[in-house]
């Protein structure tokens, strides 16, 4: 089996119009390579592995179970108590054009 280590950094995604209807979602060019490469190969052929840092909050938890139901090994995520998840916010113009705040 190979084994691919890819380091970054995580943030909950909300999509939609400032205090109108929001999607909550994360992302990140790092988690999502590793999303995409763990859900096209099979854990035989690759092991992904994500290293990163999460907080010991809900929505840290829920990242690393999401991450972990993908197939993606979490054993080299930290955990620090003392941290959050970063957040953005992504609104679409009616062309679909994306603007990050």
């Amino acid at each position: 089996m190979n084994k691919l280590a890819i380091i970054g950094e995580c943030m909950i995604e909300l999509n939609g119009e400032p205090f109108g209807n929001m999607r909550q979602t994360y992302g990140g060019d790092s988690l999502n390579t590793a999303t995409y490469l763990a859900r096209v190969s099979s854990p035989e052929q690759i092991e992904v592995r994500y290293i990163s840092a999460l907080g010991t909050d809900k929505l840290s938890q829920g990242m690393l179970e999401a991450w972990q139901a993908d197939n993606i090994n979490t054993d080299f995520v930290l955990r620090d108590e003392h941290r959050q998840p970063g957040l953005y916010l992504i609104q679409l113009d009616k062309l679909g054009e994306r603007t990050f705040l």
